[in-house]
């Protein structure tokens, strides 16, 4: 178009078309201002549609990322209950004094699974990743970003608790291998000690009563820590799950 336009401003200039020819060099002007304004804006909404979509990538893979925490805490709530019971009945069945099948096997079910230590640990690869990467800013509802902020304030805190409280546990446990026969019932280490009957490794156990029961009180204080804070990571999950996908629905529109 452009040799178009430049062969009519040659014949008009020639003609002393002075009047038109100065028509024909404003149109060309203003085609060409047309047609960059055209290019910015096929250029602007190139990157909204860039930005849009790096948004619901992000988007989508934050609520993955936490339907995945609700799903292992879910399944940690039922670990710890399951401690809680098996320390519960040690508690009572320690007050018997005498060697039995059943004081055995709670004994046996305390260090197999009561005396463990469960830990938390969220899905944080795509909030690191959008950490890292800059594009938090992704997501321009001040609220929204505050919410998912806050989560991982909150997960960070319950872990670096959790880990305080297991450091305060710690030295229970080293006092109870040390002064009772607790590795005779560790599922790990039991096998070492065949030699030892059970009848012997219960009575030696029960003579160290009050530190195998602190112990245990020790543990269900820990797992009744643990329990409410990621009941409350929980709650905090499925809230801003909701949000997210009312973000991700308005943008499929």
């Amino acid at each position: 178009m452009t040799p178009f336009f430049r062969r009519i401003r040659h014949r008009l200039a020639n003609e002393n078309s002075f009047l038109k020819y100065t028509r024909y060099a404003i149109g060309e002007i203003v085609l060409v201002v047309i047609g960059i304004l055209i290019a910015l804006q096929i250029n602007n909404w190139n990157e909204q549609r860039k930005f849009k979509n790096l948004k619901s990538i992000y988007t989508e893979r934050l609520i993955n990322d936490l339907k995945q925490d609700t799903l292992t805490i879910q399944s940690l709530i039922k670990t710890l209950d399951q401690k809680q019971r098996v320390i519960q009945s040690l508690t009572k069945a320690v007050e018997e004094e005498n060697f039995s099948e059943k004081l055995y096997g709670t004994i046996e079910d305390y260090f197999r699974l009561g005396w463990n230590m469960n830990d938390f640990t969220a899905n944080k690869n795509t909030y690191s990743e959008l950490s890292e990467s800059g594009n938090m800013n992704v997501f321009q509802d001040y609220e929204l970003l505050q919410k998912i902020k806050n989560y991982y304030v909150v997960v960070e805190q319950e872990e670096k608790g959790h880990l305080t409280n297991k450091d305060w546990i710690v030295p229970m446990d080293v006092a109870l291998a040390s002064e009772a026969n607790a590795f005779e019932f560790d599922v790990i280490t039991k096998a070492l000690f065949q030699n030892i009957d059970s009848a012997s490794a219960i009575n030696s156990l029960l003579d160290q009563k009050l530190l195998l029961k602190r112990n245990a009180a020790g543990h269900y204080w820990l797992n009744n820590s643990l329990k409410r804070g990621i009941i409350d990571i929980e709650i905090s999950a499925i809230d801003l799950i909701e949000n997210l996908e009312t973000v991700l629905k308005k943008e499929d529109k």
